[in-house]
């Protein structure tokens, strides 16, 4: 039984993306504790989650909070929030909750806005909140089409900008009654809500069942106004339709009254707009009953181009075509016939609207990927559409063949020499005389043999003698050959035309104008009164005057000529026309009495074929006056009224009236015996019709026999089924059981795993393979090699080749093109239950920590190598300091102070590499840390400038002991001993050509006259024998009296290099 609770209160659909919570607990935390309404929120859920929305808000809702469930009854005051990967629908005020479906994967929230419209109709409310995507646009369509309110999230409310897709694309379609801040929609909802109870549908009317006069007032002062602003005459519409919504924009306006409104319409300078937005909604989509369009692309497509060459022109029109996707679906049909053809013959489109905001939609020919994917196929995607983001585009080739207008079909003047006219659920809209003028339109504009092409509930009541039917059941109607009819003046309206136009263009009539004028002014007057019948009888034509002969009848009006004769011409009017149809040649049927009001008149009929179609045949019947008969009157007022006659008079009457009933009787004869001749014939017609029956009966009482005996068997098949079914219903629940292990063993393990056939076809993923090859849900039976993978492994497809075709193994290691994790890839060929191979089965396993470990091994190994070879190095060089520090003859002071001095130089070069974690250090920083100490209260006595050069460890060791070994020298002896005593530090890259070299002079001046040594001692082998040895250097050591100098030449190599 059908539970309406849903229609007594208003029920809202909340649509939010997994971005949307905020959005959610602000709203609910807004909604008052009894708004007397019901809330649905539907939210996108990742497969195998389950949301904790319900909790969440709760925690700020003031109403009670449960998850959906299926069979639950809507209930006022009370949020109900689908928490699981499901979709949800809504019957009969029950929710309806299943698993979701390849067709609601990617729009759950459309799926619950188009059952919630379907549903409750006014009393439905649809709430968009942010998200991406464009989930929710064809609900709010539906929801406004059925007159429900729909509102979307502001972008000032929103605190994530990426999270706007869902309202914009909302937004974008012109049918969001308001954009609000989310803590805002709750008191629209009351005001709206609290509108459906004071604003009721239909407006009500009085006793007798008829409209006040106020009422008709008001919609007439209505329908002036949208005249007046708009230019569209909305007085053909539906009253029905059209009131509603009226009433709509009444509730959302919060005026209660119709005559207000009326006022409002006047004063208020944007609601007329709104008022007409809601008018003109155009609720279409892509191939909208699709076996109708499949039906329109076997019958009439191919018909279009039958005699056509690359210089003919097909020419279609789609009155009323919206945004678009009608006209371009059928684009999309003749393209594909065209792809099949020898020539391309030119294929102009013209789909005209009034709706100017809808026409710049169908301009853009941009449109949600919800609105397409799961509408229009995969392959028509890929070839007629260019994909960007979360919209599709129409190609350039179907763009061009679609030419949008502003048209009106009643105000303006129609196309001409039209090949097929796709008019889809408008004349639904429009009351019987608007349906009969724009049907009149159309059989003006398609040329003879056209094709029209109608929705599933247009009525053909309107058709009349114009169409034939092609396809019945999908409405599909093709012109009869013959001229386009004139077209009626109401059809080509003048009244947008100045006056003074139309005026000039009546006095310029040319003479053939005029001509026709006169011969159809005398025709009228002139001609005796006729009528053209088809072979049915119909009148097609008439006439003026035929009122003598013909009278309508009582009840439903008829169109039979037979049934329209008068009195005494019927009997002999159909004798006529059966032997003039028998025997296709002219009938003349003298003195034939007809009744005509008080006199009897005498005619003479004419019953003559006319026309050359043989599968349409007419005929002409004429009524010519043979004169009158009498008045019948009875004798006394005939006595009275009558002069007297004399006796020849009354004879030759008297004879007149013998000859004339002696005529009738030979008729009335003629007429008996074709009517026994008839009546024989189909006594025949009947014994022979009895006696197929007879044998009829015999063969349906054999196959009576043979369906008890097929029904017995069926029985034992039926039987047989079940304990089948029983079978199967126990495998498909282990079925079920090995699919749900195997999903929790995917799901935890995230092993990465993807299923192809032979031909690389992609049967099943996990969802970690997701990430690897960036794979979609709706990427199943698409080829592995069209997807874009992450991974950087070239020899994927040879690996996979190779497996298909011998059975190998391959395992290798890969990581992401970023380098950001690491797998182990192995290919294996599919075994199938018998041992076959069906496909291959590529898994990859995450070793990225695996890898990492081994990494950070790695390079442990290589710092413990380096530390050994730098503490060999150290010690190497401290024995050697050690030896030569220590011989010489020196005391042992002496020889320890020099010592220390060693090591502590030693040390500090040391420091420096290690604060570069054994890097290169520059230059200058090692000659600043060598000479530290003798700078320290001493400006100006060192100075020192140079290239920005960097050494290596090594080289940064062996220069520090040789600044330190000059150092030294010039504090003993040399130019730090004296307090007038500089040096000078100076490097630079030589030759100047080729830079391959660095060069380092030490000048010392201003210090105690110099002599040269009388023996070499430690320091001065240093400088040679170190450098040499370690850097390749070259070392020139001069003692010249003004101070000693050392310019020390080291190649640029690995162990030094020249900053850019």
């Amino acid at each position: 039984m059908r539970d309406d609770l849903s229609r007594s209160f208003l029920v809202v659909g909340v649509g939010a993306s997994a971005g949307g919570v905020e959005a959610l607990t602000r709203l609910f935390g807004a909604v008052p504790a009894e708004p007397g309404m019901a809330f649905v929120v539907i939210s996108h859920i990742g497969p195998g989650r389950e949301s904790m929305l319900d909790q969440i808000i709760a925690r700020t809702a003031r109403l009670p909070v449960s998850n959906a469930k299926h069979d639950d009854r809507v209930e006022p005051n009370h949020i109900y929030v689908l928490s699981t990967n499901a979709a949800i629908s809504v019957k009969y005020g029950r929710l309806i909750v299943l698993p979701r479906t390849a067709s609601s994967e990617h729009n759950p929230i459309d799926v619950f806005f188009t059952a919630l419209a379907e549903d409750c109709g006014e009393r439905a409310a649809a709430v968009v909140l942010s998200g991406s995507g464009s989930d929710g646009t064809l609900g709010i369509k539906a929801i406004k089409e059925y007159g429900g309110l729909t509102l979307a999230q502001g972008a000032s409310g929103q605190t994530h900008p990426g999270q706007s897709g869902m309202p914009e694309s909302a937004a974008a379609t012109g049918l969001v009654d308001k954009m609000l801040a989310v803590e805002e929609m709750p008191d629209e909802l009351a005001r709206y809500a609290e509108a459906l109870a004071t604003v009721p549908t239909p407006l009500p009317a009085d006793e007798a069942g008829t409209e006040p006069d106020e009422l008709r007032e008001a919609r007439s002062d209505i329908l002036s106004t949208l005249r007046q602003r708009f230019g569209h005459d909305f007085s053909g519409h539906k009253d029905k339709p059209f009131m509603r919504r009226v009433v709509r924009r009444m509730r959302l306006s919060h005026v209660a009254d119709l005559q207000a409104y009326a006022d409002l319409l006047k004063h208020d300078p944007e609601e007329p707009a709104r008022l007409l937005r809601d008018l003109l909604i155009g609720v279409t989509d892509f191939f909208r009953d699709a076996e109708a369009f499949a039906a329109l692309q076997r019958a009439v497509v191919p018909e279009l181009f039958t005699g056509c060459d690359t210089t003919s022109i097909v020419r279609v029109w789609v009155p009323g075509c919206a945004t678009g996707e009608e006209a371009y679906s059928i684009a999309i049909l003749i393209s594909e016939h065209i792809e099949k053809l020898p020539y391309s013959p030119r294929v102009q489109i013209f789909a005209t609207d009034i709706a100017r905001p809808a026409l710049s939609v169908a301009r853009a020919g941009r449109y949600p990927a919800s609105q397409l994917v799961g509408r229009v196929t995969q392959e028509r995607l890929d070839r007629f559409f260019v994909h960007s983001g979360e919209t599709f585009t129409v190609s350039k080739t179907l763009r061009e063949m679609c030419v949008f207008s502003d048209h009106s079909l009643l105000r303006d003047p129609p196309f001409s020499r039209i090949d097929l006219i796709s008019c889809r659920n408008l004349l639904i809209y429009l009351d019987a005389e608007a349906q009969r003028r724009i049907i009149a339109v159309f059989d003006y504009a398609l040329r003879p043999g056209g094709y029209l092409f109608l929705g599933p509930s247009e009525s053909i009541s309107q058709l009349g003698d114009s169409f034939v039917y092609l396809d019945k059941k999908y409405r599909i109607f093709r012109r009869r050959d013959r001229p386009s009819a004139r077209l009626h003046p109401t059809i080509a309206s003048t009244a947008n035309y100045p006056t003074q136009f139309l005026d000039d263009t009546r006095q310029r009539m040319t003479a053939t104008q005029l001509q026709h004028a006169v011969q159809a002014r005398v025709l009228d007057r002139f001609t005796p009164p006729h009528v053209v019948v088809n072979r049915d009888g119909d009148i097609v034509y008439q006439s003026a005057n035929t009122g003598r002969y013909l009278e309508a009848t009582a009840g439903v009006p008829s169109r039979h000529l037979l049934n329209l004769a008068r009195q005494g011409l019927r009997a002999e009017l159909r004798t006529t026309l059966q032997q003039a149809m028998q025997g296709r040649k002219p009938v003349v049927r003298d003195r034939v009495t007809v009744s005509t009001g008080e006199v009897n008149e005498q005619v003479r009929l004419t019953v003559e074929p006319f026309g050359h179609s043989a599968d349409e045949p007419l005929f002409l019947v004429v009524f010519a006056e043979a004169g009158a008969h009498g008045a019948r009157q009875n004798p006394a007022s005939a006595a009275e009224q009558s002069p007297a006659r004399s006796p020849q008079d009354e004879g030759t009457a008297r004879d007149e009236t013998i000859g004339q009933l002696e005529r009738e009787l030979a008729d009335t004869h003629e007429r008996w015996l074709t009517s026994i001749a008839e009546y024989e014939g189909a006594i025949e017609e009947l014994k022979s019709g009895n006696e197929e029956l007879n044998s009829m009966n015999e063969e349906l009482q054999s196959t009576n026999e043979e369906l008890d005996t097929s029904k017995e068997e069926l029985q034992s098949l039926n039987e047989e089924l079940q304990t089948v079914n029983t079978e199967l219903q126990a495998k498909i629940d282990e079925l079920d059981t090995a699919n749900s292990d195997l999903a929790n063993l995917f799901e935890s393990t995230q092993m990465a795993t993807v299923f192809l056939d032979h031909s690389l076809v992609i049967r099943s993923f996990t969802p970690a393979a997701c990430s690897i090859f960036k794979l979609i849900p709706t990427d199943k039976n698409r080829p592995l090699t069209d997807i874009v993978s992450e991974i950087d492994y070239p020899e994927l497809g040879q690996d996979v080749a190779d497996t298909v075709a011998t059975g190998a193994l391959h395992e290798r290691r890969v990581s992401r093109r970023d380098g950001s994790a690491h797998y182990i890839a192995r290919v294996l060929p599919y075994v199938t239950a018998g041992k076959a191979r069906d496909g291959v089965v590529i898994t990859f396993i995450d070793v990225s920590q695996l890898t990492r470990a081994e990494r950070d091994e790695e390079r442990t190994r290589l710092l413990i190598s380096e530390l050994n070879h730098r503490v060999r190095n150290m010690l190497a060089v401290v024995i050697s300091i050690a030896q030569q520090t220590l011989t010489g003859g020196k005391t042992l002071a002496d020889a320890k102070a020099a010592l220390l001095a060693r090591y502590r130089a030693l040390a500090r070069s040391y420091t420096l590499v290690a604060r570069q974690n054994w890097g290169f250090v520059a230059l200058q920083d090692l000659v600043e840390e060598s000479l530290g100490a003798h700078m320290l209260g001493q400006v100006g006595r060192v100075k020192m400038e140079g290239w920005p050069v960097r050494v290596s460890p090594r080289a940064a060791l062996a220069l520090g002991m040789a600044l330190h070994e000059l150092a030294t020298n010039a504090a003993k002896y040399g130019a730090f001993s004296d307090e007038n005593g500089t040096v000078s530090i100076r490097w630079e890259a030589t030759p100047p050509e080729t830079k391959d070299h660095l060069e380092i002079h030490w000048v010392e001046r201003n210090g105690p006259p110099v002599a040269p040594p009388d023996q070499r001692g430690f320091g001065s082998d240093l400088l040679e024998k170190a450098l040499s040895h370690d850097l390749d250097a070259r070392i020139d050591l001069r003692f010249e009296p003004a101070g000693v100098e050392c310019h020390i030449t080291v190649p640029f190599s690995d162990n030094v290099r020249l900053d850019d």
